[in-house]
């Protein structure tokens, strides 16, 4: 269904986020069993409609001749989802569409799996890598989780403002389109507000949603002043004649964007699949900084994004930032910073932490 066609449905569901939010309320609780993971087609929908133009799909459908299995032969299964249609997960789509994965002896598949859902899944066995800090709030709690490599060197996300918002000062008492609170972009929207000023707990309101189309849909109704989002997405706000107020990645506001997470009783047996995954992670990286064009096709089939101008944004917005590195624990204090969970406030950063497996990268 065409992008602007889907806007105005939801106006609705927004007016009751609206009023939850009000009344100081979060999004529900994680399901104790989450859905079965969605194909890619069905994940929200991103910047532009009418998906693909031939030619860029014909180029990311075909993953590259180069990309063969392990000279062992042996190919070990691993389940990574992403959580938005953000170019912040290039790395992952690069990995399977140029065959890097395969390559390193990987067989990994990237469903699309909403940020609530995540965590559940992990320990339940229902996929094998977390790709989100929300995992962060099973970590506080006790759970049998860990992070292991950080994708990006800081949190890349856009704040959009409608006319007469000129600052992130000026959000004081106004309603802000956010993302499930615990998920990457609410870190970093409330670590933006903070450092101008705001206290994100008590000085502006949320209607929460992980569909960015639907945050730019708040904002167009008036049921939004503001709206945190991730490139391509950003050109919706762009289309509606919203500005951007503030860049996380280039305050060098801190936190967890793109961080993987995996369960710690399966870190001993399986480092050495981590090891691979991790190595083919560089590689895919690399190739994705080094390759624009066929990078820019990626992205576009995987967030239904035509090729042109949406594209080129995402590009640009994330490349700078994609960066296989350690997990720091002064991200994991950022993250935490904001966390909703009594644990949080006397939790050790570092414990949340496993570097071991990038430590033994070649």
């Amino acid at each position: 269904m065409p992008l602007l066609k889907r806007l105005p449905m939801t106006a609705g569901l927004l007016a009751v986020a609206l009023f939850v939010a009000s009344c100081g309320g979060n999004q529900a609780a994680p399901p104790s069993s989450p859905a079965p993971p969605k194909p890619a087609a069905s994940a929200p929908a991103s910047a532009t409609s009418g998906g693909i133009a031939a030619a860029v799909g014909s180029a990311a459908a075909t993953p590259a001749a180069s990309g063969k299995p392990a000279a062992s032969g042996q190919v070990t299964k691993l389940k990574l989802p992403y959580t938005s249609p953000s170019a912040v997960y290039t790395p992952h789509w690069v990995g399977v569409e140029q065959g890097i994965f395969l390559k390193h002896g990987l067989d990994v598949t990237v469903p699309y799996l909403e940020t609530n859902a995540v965590s559940p899944a992990l320990l339940a066995g229902e996929i094998d890598i977390s790709p989100t800090p929300s995992l962060l709030n099973i970590i506080v709690s006790g759970g049998d989780a860990v992070f292991i490599v950080n994708l990006v060197s800081a949190p890349v996300f856009s704040l959009y403002a409608t006319s007469g918002i000129d600052s992130v000062k000026a959000l004081k008492d106004k309603v802000i389109g956010d993302t499930p609170q615990g998920s990457a972009p609410d870190g970093a929207l409330r670590a933006l507000l903070s450092k101008n000023g705001l206290n994100p707990g008590s000085d502006v309101k949320y209607i929460f949603s992980p569909d960015p189309s639907t945050i730019v849909a708040a904002m167009k109704s008036n049921q939004a002043a503001a709206g945190i989002l991730s490139a391509p997405s950003t050109v919706l706000a762009k289309q509606a004649g919203f500005k951007e107020l503030a860049s996380t990645g280039k305050e060098g506001v801190p936190g967890l964007h793109s961080v993987l997470g995996v369960r710690k009783s399966t870190l001993a047996e399986k480092r050495q699949t981590y090891v691979a995954l991790v190595e083919a992670f560089r590689e895919a990286t690399a190739f994705a900084k080094a390759n624009p064009e066929p990078t820019k096709a990626i992205i576009g089939k995987y967030t239904k994004t035509e090729s042109g101008p949406a594209l080129d944004e995402a590009y640009t917005a994330f490349q700078p930032y994609w960066e296989v590195g350690p997990v720091n624990p002064s991200d994991v204090m950022a993250a935490l910073q904001f966390s909703s969970n009594p644990a949080a406030a006397n939790f050790n950063a570092a414990s949340a932490i496993d570097n071991s497996v990038i430590q033994a990268v070649k």
